[in-house]
């Protein structure tokens, strides 16, 4: 029996969504196949300017992005503390503005790259130690880390309610996964405070 959450919106009281970026929210596919496949609407294209390392120096990249308004517009409205965990770390503030996504609040998750052929895996540790400093139900949503959950890893996760999505990187998050993330929140208590 999971206890009635409090009506709190602060974002330290609430369930977090760590939150992958390409593959997940810019989703990598034609916008023909996103719209068959994804169940959103309200694609929009732009840009923003990455960091890539190049001759041992970091250069800066305009990397080109396709979202869904409508599918940021509802990760807003959900009662879940949205915490970035991405390659794109600290320029997340320029995603935000390149994609026009309005949140309240968020966090974002520094972590290290894990060693060659397992870059990513660095995620991995930087979500279990945030979890253990502040153990909270959680979904995350990544396109490839979860390939590097271990059985020791979910031993770790097993003690919290969590919700793992993995989508296809050439549709990203669909609205099954969005529906999914919405009945998690149900099971937690929380379906009174999700806004439509």
């Amino acid at each position: 029996m999971v206890d009635s959450p409090s009506t709190d919106r602060s974002p330290e009281k609430l369930p977090v969504l760590y939150l992958d970026w390409d593959g997940v929210v810019n989703f990598f596919g034609s916008r023909n196949q996103y719209n068959k496949r994804s169940g959103f609407g309200y694609v929009r294209r732009g840009s923003a300017q990455a960091t890539i390392m190049l001759n041992g120096t970091e250069q800066p990249y305009l990397f080109s992005m396709n979202w869904s308004a409508e599918l940021l517009r509802k990760l807003a409205a959900l009662p879940l503390e949205v915490v970035f965990l991405s390659t794109w770390r600290h320029r997340f503030p320029e995603l935000l503005r390149a994609t026009q996504w309005e949140l309240d609040s968020y966090r974002i998750l520094d972590w290290e790259d894990g060693p060659e052929g397992k870059v990513h895996s660095g995620k991995v540790a930087a979500l279990l130690l945030d979890q253990i400093n502040d153990p909270r139900p959680f979904i995350w949503a990544d396109d490839e880390a979860h390939d590097f959950l271990t059985d020791d890893h979910r031993a770790l996760m097993s003690s919290v309610p969590h919700l793992l999505l993995a989508p296809d990187d050439n549709i990203g998050l669909t609205g099954d996964d969005y529906r999914s993330m919405v009945s998690f929140l149900e099971g937690l208590g929380y379906g009174a405070q999700i806004k439509a």
